[in-house]
């Protein structure tokens, strides 16, 4: 199946410069029966795309027509029969028509006039027209439309609007060398012969539906679609997007033809990458849109068989009890104990007197609070300020008196004297809790081992598993970039696993 939609769309687009994927996606929106608006400036093959996708179906009525602001429902529906209204029956000929075309192309759709645009609305939901007091069922596969705009808000088109589940930004030529092409050639035929073996009958259209349906929505498909929907909502007003229930159910059946005609039972991130066309409606939201739908599969990557939110916190977790264990919190500091208190002993000079002997509290160093020292004997020195100032030294300044009254002023500073300094290994662990602990990242380390080994096996096949008509090469590279990425952050892991394992190792030696 895949081959042949591939060889089908290069028959169409035999001759068309960058419309590769323009053909691509109203070929598959209409053999799934949906609708596609098209939106682009004009000169830029919108109607050439449509006509040619019409070709890759056999025995089908093609209509198109320009709408205008002054369209009627004749140009559109067919005019009155005359013998019909002498029997004051209004019947229309439909014949030649849109009522009879299985594909049609409107272009300018917006300019049309409201009785046009409330009839279309039938016609494209139920596939149904009012013909006199009757309603006839409508061959219509799939109603082709462009325009150089979006729909006004508040002109009562937003339901007809929501019928074209695949929108289309078509832009003119980008690269050089196919603008030059454009210039030099000669004018691109309208008709394309198609293969009859290639061609598809309505028949074969009615005949897929069933099993599209049948193809599965992967639980990697289902993080993206949460994900797009979670971004979705995010979006400031101005670019602003309503996604209908009804749009998202449409979309999902566009990934399962997507991955049907890729001969595949469940859909991947190729088929994902197709809501870059599904979700967006108006110029501001297009690219928010895309961007938002290509990080989402690039961010998901493919599932593995772990939660690496889950072992990030288990990592933390035992890294954090392994430093608690082998490693020093905390600087260890010379000093002494007097009545169950800690204290810095040191010995100060006096600005022109003798120098004397202090007890510093330490439990001020590195704080920002000002305290009075003390001597040996545990007396406060009042007029003595001290004041760590968040730091390890300390500035002591004001004054003190002596035992015949005499006062002398100090401005000195002290530092506390480090035994052992944070960050140094321990010697007291308890050596079956570390082995405890340095087993338990050898676990994490084997899992997230066996998870890069599957996810190293997908890599390689990738290229093959996301390749498809629908979506070109290039774009579909951002789900493989997800991969490395995916793979990049389990290295990483495993990286840190062993740096843990070598800590305790060495402290086990």
């Amino acid at each position: 199946m895949k081959n042949r939609i591939k060889q089908l769309i290069k028959h169409l687009q035999n001759g068309l410069l960058e419309r590769e994927e323009i053909i691509a996606l109203i070929l598959l929106g209409a053999i799934t029966r949906s609708h596609i608006f098209m939106l682009g400036v004009p000169g830029t093959a919108k109607s050439l795309g449509a006509r040619r996708a019409s070709f890759a179906f056999k025995d089908v009525n093609y209509f198109e027509t320009l709408m205008h602001r002054f369209s009627t429902p004749e140009e559109v529906f067919g005019p009155i029969s005359l013998n019909q209204l002498k029997q004051d029956k209004y019947i229309r000929m439909i014949v030649g028509y849109l009522p009879d075309a299985e594909i049609a192309f409107l272009d300018e759709i917006w300019k049309s006039s409201p009785s046009v645009l409330n009839t279309l609305l039938t016609v494209t939901n139920e596939r149904l027209f009012r013909n006199g007091n009757k309603s006839i069922k409508v061959p219509l596969i799939s109603m082709v439309t462009a325009s150089n705009e979006t729909p006004e808000p508040g002109q009562g088109l937003e339901a007809l609007y929501d019928r074209m589940l695949i929108r289309l930004s078509v832009s003119p030529l980008r690269r050089k060398n196919n603008f030059e092409k454009l210039l030099q050639g000669s004018v691109v035929e309208v008709d394309t012969r198609i293969p009859e073996e290639l061609a598809i009958s309505v028949e074969e259209i009615d005949a897929w539906q069933a099993p599209i349906q049948s193809v599965k929505i992967s639980n990697e498909t289902w993080d993206v679609i949460h994900l797009i929907r979670h971004e979705i909502q995010q979006l400031p007003d101005e670019q602003e997007v309503e996604v209908s229930d009804r749009r998202w159910k449409s979309a999902a059946s566009l990934l399962k033809a997507s991955a049907f005609f890729c001969d595949r039972s469940a859909t991947n991130h190729a088929d994902v990458l197709l809501l870059r066309h599904c979700l967006w409606s108006t110029e501001e939201n297009y690219k928010p849109i895309q961007k938002i739908v290509e990080k989402a599969v690039r961010d998901c990557g493919i599932n593995i068989d772990i939660d690496l939110s889950l072992i990030d916190v288990t990592m933390n977790d035992l890294e954090s009890e392994i430093n608690d264990e082998l490693i020093m919190d905390d600087d260890i500091y010379m000093t002494e104990i007097i009545d169950d208190q800690e204290y810095f002993k040191s010995s100060i000079e006096t600005i022109d007197g003798p120098g004397i002997e202090v007890l510093i509290d330490a439990k001020y160093i590195k704080k920002d609070e000002e305290f009075n020292p003390c001597d040996l004997n545990g007396n406060i020195y009042e007029d003595l300020v001290c004041n760590f100032h968040k730091q390890r030294s300390c500035k002591l300044s004001g004054g003190y008196t002596d035992e015949y009254d005499d006062y002398y002023d100090v401005d000195a500073e002290f530092t506390a004297q480090t035994i052992i300094e944070k960050g140094t290994r321990r010697t007291d662990f308890d050596i079956g809790y570390v082995q405890s602990l340095c087993d338990q990242v050898g676990d994490v380390k084997v899992r997230l081992g066996e998870n890069l080994e599957y996810l190293q096996s997908k890599i390689v096949v990738a290229k093959d598993e996301l390749n498809t008509p629908f979506v070109p090469e290039q774009v579909c590279k951002v789900a493989i970039k997800g991969m490395h990425d995916q793979k990049d952050g389990l290295m990483l892991r495993i990286k840190e696993c062993d740096c843990l394992i070598s800590m305790c190792e060495e402290s086990l030696l």
